[in-house]
């Protein structure tokens, strides 16, 4: 009647995990630095949308290191992906950005190929190579220019401290209308990616 089950590991490992050690361990990679305080705000705004996913609280790790630790056992006990993991990854590469939707098609194509690899070069860096290789991620020598970034991050945290570019509160709203802005163009863009035809692609179909 209430249909099927969801798994508590795979929720916490899903909001904890996936939306918050993962990216601070990738933003950390690129020179940004967070206070103890914000890193613990984070981690209470993941454990609370955690808890309203339906993770009962006494599973719901009590600090960010025990976080740390609950995704590094999960991974250890995890099965790996599953047989259409590969597909969902090349559809994420190809169209995580949908940029394409909005340009003329030579551009499009174009803009599809440099995205998928700029950000497969990323997710191989952040996910190690052996999984990479089974989610069929693309190898490519971008995978080390993630150093190359880090002084733009430390530009950026030494604009903010000198107030250059305003309070804190100030730039955070800069950059989530930035976020808006590119959002809107995407939801205005003449052709929305469906699911289904994403999936469906050629290019995304495993070789026999």
């Amino acid at each position: 009647a209430w249909g099927e089950p969801l798994s508590v590991g795979d929720t916490v490992a899903t909001g904890l995990g996936g939306f918050l050690v993962v990216p601070l361990h990738a933003l950390a990679d690129l020179g940004v630095r967070h206070s103890p305080a914000e890193l613990e705000a984070q981690f209470h705004l993941w454990r609370w949308i955690c808890f309203l996913m339906g993770a009962p609280e006494e599973h719901l790790p009590a600090s960010l290191e025990e976080a740390r630790r609950f995704i590094d056992i999960g991974l250890e006990l995890d099965s790996g992906p599953h047989d259409e993991s590969p597909d969902l990854m090349r559809a994420l590469l190809h169209h995580g950005y949908a940029f394409e939707a909005f340009l003329p098609g030579p551009l499009a194509a174009v803009s599809r190929q440099v995205s998928s690899q700029v950000l497969g070069a990323f997710s191989r860096r952040w996910m190690g190579d052996e999984m990479a290789d089974r989610l069929g991620v693309p190898d490519t020598p971008l995978k080390h220019a993630a150093p190359l970034l880090r002084p733009l991050a430390l530009a950026r945290e030494v604009a903010v401290a000198s107030g250059a570019l305003g309070d804190a509160e100030t730039v955070a709203r800069r950059e989530i209308a930035l976020v808006d802005r590119v959002l809107g163009l995407v939801r205005a863009a003449p052709e929305a990616l469906q699911p289904e035809r994403v999936c469906a692609e050629p290019v995304l179909r495993r070789a026999a």
